[in-house]
Order: C-alpha cells, then structure tokens, then sequence
C-alpha cells in the first residue's frame, strides 16, 4: 500500500514540474533552454551573434586606426581617443604612456627598398578589407588572427630617410618640413597580419591586445622599419574575381589587366616567327647600337607591331638591359619555335602604380638543328616582363628570361 503511494506521489511531482516549465522537460533534463552556451554565444559558429559583434569591433578598430596618418602615432604608448572606446579598460589604464603598451598602432615599414608613408582604406572591399579568423580561448580572453588588406603610399629608401629624421628618445620617425616631389612616391597593395585579443566586459566585448603577427620582443626591436614579417605585399592591380569566377572584383583594374595580358600575348606571338638564321642576324645588329637593333626588329622583323599595325613594343638606349640577346627564346641548337602554349600570366608583386610588372609562363615546341631528324623538344619558359605603364596604350618596354626547363622531347614525321 505505501509502495503504491509513492508511486503516485512521484508522478504527481513529475506532472507538476513537466507542466510548470511550459510543457517540456526542464533544463537539467537536457532541455533547450538558451544558455551562455547557445548558439548565439558560441564564439566558434562564423554566423552566431558574439561572432558577428566580435568581427564589427574588430573591423571598426583597424578601419579607424588606418584611416588616420601614421604622424598621429608619433607619441609611443598614447592610444587615440577615437580608439579607446573599442579597447579594454585594463589596457588603458594600466598601459597609459607604456610604449610595450599591447596596442601597436600603424608605422612606417621598409618594403623591397620603398618606405610605407600613408594606408589607404580600399573602397568596395567585403568587410572593408577585414578578415578576422577565430582561434581559441585562453582563460578568459577570446583569440582571433586578423588581416586587412590597405592600399599603400610609398617613398623609395634614398628620399625618406632625406624627409623623415628619427627621435632619438622615441626611436619612431617623424616627418620633416621640407617639400617632397609628388612624383617620388608610388603605390601598391600589402595585407597586414595581427592578432587579436577580445574580452567581455558587462555584456559588451573590448580589444585588451592588437599585435602585429610575428612580432620581435620590445618596442624598439619592433618599430625598426625592417621589422616588416607582418606584411605581405601583393601587386597594385586587383584581379581577383567573384565566386562565380566570371567578373571581376574590381572593373577598372580587370580591365587593365585583360589588355596588358593581350599585349603580352602579341609580343610572344611576334618572338615565335624568330628562327635561327633571324637570330643571328638580330644578335649583330644588337651589338652594332640601338639604332640598329631597333631599325631592324621595326623594318624587317616588324616585330614592334600586331597584325593591326598598332605598337606593343617600346625601345630606348637602355635595350641591353631591357631586351637582352640572352632573353630571346631560342637557344644553341634551337631551329625555330613551332608553337607557344599554356599561358600563365599574372601581376608581379612588385608591379605598382608606376610599373606594370608581369610573371609569364608558357611551354614552347622547339624543332632542334641537330640529331634524330624531326626531333622536337618542348620547354617551359619563365619570365619577368615589364609594360610602359600607359594604360591606354599599353607596349612592352622589357624583358628577362628568368628560366627555360627541358619537359621533353618527341619525333615528329614530315
């Protein structure tokens, strides 16, 4: 008999509660109550809530940090009033006037012989050219690697250290009062590497740490103009392309892009009609002078021209460096060339603003002089090509044959 009335005791307590928690198991019995732990506040789901707030505080620190110029930053561990509402508490009090201060602000970079002296936010970019990637969590600090892709203001090496003294007492290089000709500097795009430190405060999420990835230890290792692990430069052009692998990201610049290409494709068109004997013929009036050379590639070769009669090669008194007889496809023991293929050709990192700097790949079936007759050979070429830099008539005005590989070989019957 008591058996029986706990039985009915307990489902008595069971019903209430089943009921009281509107009609579904309570929390502890595996419900779907929200927790800290929903969804929404799951830090390693790319669409949750706290990830989406997360990535807009980090967007909105490096966008206002690069939209000023680097002289703002002049004074070592003085962080920005415009930035301090996205930066923890913790770092402003106790890491105010500290240059190991965890908040490294823009500065001048050397890069392949060329000064960072302005960033430049890129328009149309998704995400403003943010990108930030969850990483982990240490105690209480939320991890994220984050990169941002900027536009560039160069000044070469010779004239910034002629415009730009550094402070003895803050090691950081200041900007002198001397008038700089506009036509020193140069542009092109780098992408910047930090990690990120976040933490919660009350019910809103603040940076506490902003690095600059691969960093060295203390600030005057890390503010040397060398010191620039961090950067990856790309070329000046964007010629990436939506998903769908049809458009261009960037119009004006795919459409440079497509022109330079076709001129390029012209130029090795025209190489191909060089045999042996045209060769040698080419090489004397190489070394007799430019008037030579350029006479005999413009009236007997007519290599300087498309079939449309229009100008894709430009030549100067500089054609030993620009068009060396070491450059030209055909080798010792090389008859012609029979056919060019497989094209690859994309922007140089060095091509800038001013200089339209190309890598070009193609494999090349070459008809040897000597041995099985009919041999055929076939060899990859690779080289650095450089355009006059005039987008509207755009001409090749060098090249250098960085290399050419043996792929193989075959025996074609006449």
């Amino acid at each position: 008999m008591k058996r029986n009335v706990r039985l009915v005791l307990i489902l008595i307590i069971a019903s209430v509660l089943i009921f009281s928690s509107g009609c579904s198991m309570p929390s502890f019995l595996g419900g779907n109550d929200k927790t800290e732990t929903s969804e929404d506040n799951n830090v390693t789901i790319e669409n949750s809530s706290v990830t989406k707030k997360v990535k807009q505080l980090v967007s909105d620190y490096f966008t206002k940090a690069f939209s000023q110029p680097i002289e703002k930053y002049s004074n070592t561990g003085i962080i920005p009033d415009d930035l301090k509402t996205v930066i923890a508490k913790r770092t402003i009090t106790e890491g105010a006037n500290n240059p190991e201060v965890g908040i490294h602000m823009p500065r001048y970079i050397e890069l392949n012989g060329m000064v960072v002296v302005e960033y430049q936010l890129i328009n149309g970019l998704k995400d403003k050219g943010v990108e930030t990637t969850y990483i982990g969590k240490s105690s209480e600090e939320l991890l994220y690697y984050t990169k941002i892709q900027l536009m560039v203001k160069c000044l070469p090496e010779i004239d910034f250290y002629s415009s730009y003294k550094q402070n003895p007492n803050t090691k950081l290089y200041e900007k002198q009062q001397v008038a700089i000709d506009e036509n020193k500097y140069d542009n092109f795009r780098v992408v910047l590497s930090y990690d990120v430190n976040v933490v919660k405060e009350g019910s809103d999420y603040k940076i506490k740490r902003v690095t600059e990835a691969s960093t060295r230890p203390g600030f005057q290792n890390r503010v040397l103009l060398l010191n620039n692990e961090f950067v990856e430069r790309f070329p000046y052009i964007n010629t990436d392309k939506a998903t769908d692998g049809k458009e261009y990201l960037n119009k004006e610049d795919g459409k440079r892009y497509d022109s330079e290409v076709k001129i390029i494709e012209k130029f090795f068109a025209n190489i191909k009609e060089l045999d042996n004997e045209r060769m040698n013929l080419l090489k004397s009036k190489w070394y007799l002078s430019q008037k030579d050379f350029a006479d005999y590639i413009k009236s007997i070769l007519k290599l300087n021209i498309d079939k449309d009669k229009n100008e894709i090669m430009v030549i100067d008194d500089k054609y030993k460096t620009k068009y060396s007889v070491d450059s030209f496809p055909l080798k010792a023991n090389m008859s012609k060339i029979l056919k060019i293929s497989d094209y690859q050709i994309v922007p140089h990192p060095a091509y800038t603003k001013k200089q339209s700097r190309y890598i070009v790949k193609f494999e090349a079936n070459i008809e040897m002089m000597s041995g099985v007759i009919g041999q055929q050979n076939k060899y990859r070429y690779d080289y650095f090509v450089e355009l006059n830099n005039d987008v509207k008539s755009p001409k090749v005005s060098s090249v250098y044959l960085n290399s050419i590989t043996n792929i193989g070989s075959q025996i074609v019957e006449k």
